[in-house]
């Protein structure tokens, strides 16, 4: 019998993730669709998902360390809008990516 192991269950799905995640990237074409259906229709709903998910992990201790160290929060939002796009930038017009994938970096 398996017992639910709380500290264990995090890695559990991160490890299920990564599986997932590296079959996709090597075995494309196995979730390109199921029947006639387009899976790329998924994406969103999925993602919706993950973030309730993460949202729901949260508790007041999370959000009282932010309001404590205010810091992290305010170098997370200045590298967001100023060296991510910077790389973009360069990514884009210094090195050879496909169109779409540049799209979604810069």
């Amino acid at each position: 019998m398996i017992l639910f192991n709380k500290e264990k269950s995090g890695f559990a799905l991160t490890l299920f993730i990564f599986m997932t995640v590296s079959l996709a990237l090597f075995y494309p074409f196995l979730f390109v669709g199921i029947g006639s259906y387009q899976t790329k229709n998924l994406i969103v709903p999925i993602l919706m998902a993950i973030m309730f998910g993460m949202g729901c992990s949260m508790n007041i201790q999370d959000f009282l360390g932010i309001i404590r160290m205010p810091k992290a929060v305010i170098i997370g939002l200045i590298c967001q809008f100023t060296i991510m796009p910077f790389i973009g930038f360069f990514w884009q017009n210094f090195l050879t990516f496909h169109q779409k994938l540049l799209l979604v970096l810069s």
